[in-house]
């Protein structure tokens, strides 16, 4: 009898082992899952502001204003630069964005410099710090004296 009960004893520990073994590796993918998740959510968020950027610059050039720039991107001027707000989904919003262009015009003679920068704004949501840079361009033109 004493040999069943330790054959039995063998085989529970041996289950347990099994357990604690697949445990620890579901715990593992599911950390390695989540994480690859997170990432993918970062790259998709860098690939929009990337866009986002591109266009607001490609917008700068056209604009002959800085309010004509906001009304181009759909967004305000706010504190002397153009204010572009977006959700989550990269839609255009007007309260609690989770991303914000904004454009900086500074000129320099006849030459006009614009900085764009895509900020994230949920990332200090989460860390309860500064909002996240993401993106940031700089872009130039002439933009020659009218003369009447």
């Amino acid at each position: 009898m004493s040999g069943g009960r330790s054959k039995s004893k063998m085989l529970l520990l041996e289950l347990l082992l099994a357990v604690f073994i697949f445990s620890f590796c579901a715990v593992i993918c599911a950390s390695v899952f989540f994480a690859a998740g997170r990432i993918a959510d970062d790259s998709l968020g860098l690939t929009r502001s990337v866009a986002a950027a591109t266009s607001a610059a490609e917008c700068f050039r056209l604009a002959e204003s800085l309010g004509d720039l906001a009304q181009m991107l759909g967004g305000r001027v706010e504190d002397g630069k153009c204010v572009v707000e977006y959700d989550k989904n990269w839609q255009l919003v007007s309260g609690d964005p989770v991303f914000r262009l904004t454009v900086v015009i500074e000129s320099d003679g006849n030459v006009q410099h614009a900085g764009v920068e895509v900020w994230n704004l949920s990332a200090n949501r989460r860390m309860n710090s500064e909002p996240l840079p993401v993106y940031s361009l700089t872009c130039s033109k002439y933009a020659p004296e009218v003369t009447g």
